[in-house]
């Protein structure tokens, strides 16, 4: 939406009478009205993008507020298509929000700011909002209200903000979750451990006999280790005085922390728990502080982001390692000359159906459910690499079955070109292009230059969505249907984006408890939406707690170590590079 379209939206919320805008480009359909003084905005939206909605948004705000607006409070609710949310205005400005799957409707002061995903079409819901006359009640009875905050109009400076905490990226919200928890193995030795409901520390109770008290307590925490993400030598235990009155330690405790902690934070005290006198150790996680700032609702907000971790067992010694069951191999060619082997433990008790499809994929050939063995639908040889990240992951295992080639008629080209410039309407299918289907670089629509370096697109490449771009685009196309024959054109299939199984199609992923624990970890991708993969898979480049709970783990590299490290180092940039000449089961 350009200067004349916001312009034409402006002109039409000042009009006195009814007005209404009807944009074939937007995909919606707004309305705005002003009647006797009375402050009455409304906005329909359907399949609205999210340029149609700010344009909207900033027309509506010009007909529903005052100059001596103040702030009140922020109201939220539920938003559904057909059933406005009704909001009391007044002569004070009013900060309102509701939220559905297609993203946040914001009443806000001076501008209704309407926003939605970039690109994002939905085709069941919509949104209504209206300012109510100042002396109607504000009914919600049917909307159930998911937040209310007022907003002072003066802040109390010695007012302790408010605390969030978030664990890496994701906030800690359900108290009631499953938390990491373990036992001592050895029985002579007993204690517990269990992570805090807020995920903020590690507590350890270790049972005490009556006799003993604080004096005796032993609490030791060694040097902290080269590597960043590991703990100290923990040693916990306390002293007694044997027969001959000599004083000993026994340690109860006495290994290195799975993962690194604030040492200066971590404390222990005796308590009595059932009747049982025990020693508890609070171990506290590394944390950040920061403060969040918003000027609008004059607020502030102390955020503490907790460092992900991995707490699978309280010692690195006592971390389990899942069964090897199945070896496999992948020899390497680098820029086309032979490497060396990279060899892989499957763990198949752990996750049997990711690695009975890992090992399909592998040998060319699975057991059907009949039991046969019959042909996979491709296979890991003579395959690439696509992604080569160092310090992070490598990815392989695409087939190529996210890219097709497809040849349209001229008629068809002209349609396909009509519904790639209005991206507000919901697609169709043009000939075998299906509605989610992407265009991209390559075969007969050519490249594109890239301004900054000079280089052209390669096959497969991503069109950007860009104005600019897709006037390129329909030019191009325009003039491929004007030569009157077939052309063709790379497609991307969002459908195969994670690859296909042995048989074909993709499977759920499993739930497993193995952790990304080290560098060399073999993990499947998924499309986390659906929780479904098919083919790809990664091989870590470190140790990686953000990644638990998120993808399946199923076996991890035991030969190979030097190969790995040339090819982060020296393929970050050419991943294609790096080959699967052949594989298969270590002999």
């Amino acid at each position: 939406f350009g200067p004349r379209v916001f312009g034409l939206l402006r002109a039409a919320a000042q009009m006195d009478g009814p007005a209404r805008w009807s944009s074939g480009a937007g995909g919606a359909h707004h309305r705005v009205m002003k009647r006797r003084g009375q402050r009455l905005a409304a906005c329909e939206v359907s399949g609205v993008s999210a340029a149609a909605a700010l344009a909207c948004a900033a027309a509506v705000s010009s007909a529903s507020v005052t100059r001596d607006a103040s702030p009140t409070f922020l109201l939220g609710a539920p938003v559904q298509r057909g059933a406005p949310m009704r909001l009391h205005c007044g002569q004070r400005r009013h900060v309102a929000a509701a939220q559905d799957l297609a993203g946040t409707v914001c009443v806000a002061g001076v501008a209704l700011a309407c926003r939605a995903a970039a690109g994002y079409r939905s085709r069941r819901r919509g949104l209504a909002l209206a300012a109510q006359d100042p002396d109607s009640p504000v009914n919600l009875e049917d909307k159930p209200v998911s937040f209310v905050y007022t907003v002072p109009d003066e802040v109390d400076p010695e007012a302790k903000p408010p605390r969030i905490i978030f664990e890496g990226g994701k906030e800690v919200k359900d108290l009631d979750a499953p938390r990491p928890a373990g036992r001592s193995k050895d029985p002579d030795n007993l204690y517990f451990w269990k992570m805090s409901k807020d995920k903020r520390t590690i507590d350890v109770v270790v049972p005490l006999e009556d006799h003993i008290d604080k004096n005796d307590i032993v609490y030791r925490l060694g040097e902290d280790p080269m590597e960043r993400s590991r703990g100290p030598n923990l040693e916990l235990g306390y002293r007694y005085k044997t027969e001959d009155g000599r004083m000993k330690e026994r340690l109860i405790i006495d290994g290195q922390l799975l993962n690194a902690i604030e040492r200066d934070q971590s404390f222990w005290t005796i308590e009595e728990m059932a009747g049982v006198q025990v020693c508890v150790l609070t171990i506290t996680r590394p944390s950040m502080m920061r403060r969040r700032h918003d000027p609008v609702l004059k607020s502030v907000v102390e955020e503490e982001r907790i460092e992900p971790q991995t707490w699978d067992s309280l010692l690195v010694e006592d971390r389990p390692v899942p069964k090897i069951t199945d070896r496999i191999y992948f020899d390497i060619s680098l820029e086309g000359e032979a490497a060396g082997r990279l060899e892989f433990g499957l763990y198949g008790e752990e996750a049997p159906v990711t690695v009975k499809n890992f090992l399909g994929l592998t040998l060319g050939e699975y057991e059907n459910e009949e039991g046969k063995m019959v042909k996979s639908a491709h296979c890991f040889k003579e395959t690439a690499f696509h992604k080569v990240m160092p310090e992070f992951l490598l990815a392989a295992g695409n087939p190529g079955l996210d890219l097709i080639t497809v040849e349209l008629t001229p008629e068809q080209l002209v349609q396909y070109a009509t519904e790639f410039m209005d991206q507000s309407k919901i697609p169709k299918q043009v000939g075998p292009v299906l509605p989610m289907w992407c265009i991209r670089w390559g075969a007969d629509l050519g490249y594109m230059l890239d301004e900054f370096d000079g280089s052209y697109s390669k096959d497969g490449d991503a069109v950007k969505g860009d104005a600019p771009t897709r006037e390129q685009v329909v030019g191009r196309l325009a003039g491929l249907a004007a030569e009157g024959k077939p052309a063709s054109l790379i497609f991307f299939r969002p459908e195969w984006e994670k690859g296909c199984t042995a048989a074909g199609g993709t499977f759920e992923a499993e739930g497993t408890t193995v952790a990304h624990r080290k560098r060399g970890m073999l993990s499947m991708d998924r499309i986390e939406e659906k929780g479904t993969q098919g083919s790809i898979f990664f091989v870590t480049l470190k140790e990686f707690p953000e990644m638990d709970t998120r993808w399946t783990a199923f076996g991890e590299l035991t030969e190979g170590w030097d190969l790995l490290d040339r090819i982060e180092k020296d393929f970050e940039k050419k991943p294609e590079e790096v080959v699967i000449s052949d594989c298969g089961l270590v002999a």
